[in-house]
């Protein structure tokens, strides 16, 4: 399996999601709003990769702050830090 830093963008925030506590999030739904939020300031979320995501989420935010939008949150943006600091690749199912 590739490491989280190879997988497409969507794929990342599903890991995200799975992990966020104290509520995950609603799979597929919460990734589709993140994918929109990202197209609304400019990003392309099936171009963007997991580093690219992680490192441009200050002027991913403010740019969503621009437009009266939700910020992508601190919870959110640790979570995919600490995934890509990760050097082997689990699913969360197979945490279970």
């Amino acid at each position: 399996m590739p490491g989280f830093k190879e997988l497409p963008l969507p794929a990342f925030l599903y890991e995200v999601g799975s992990r966020k506590t104290p509520k995950p999030w609603a799979m597929p739904k919460t990734i589709d709003q993140v994918c929109a939020k990202l197209l609304y300031v400019g990003y392309d979320p099936l171009r963007m990769d997991p580093e690219t995501f992680v490192r441009k989420i200050d002027e991913i935010n403010r740019k969503l702050q621009e437009h009266g939008k939700p910020v992508i949150g601190d919870s959110v943006v640790e979570i995919a830090k600490r995934l890509l600091r990760q050097v082997h690749y689990t699913t969360s199912l197979a945490r279970n």
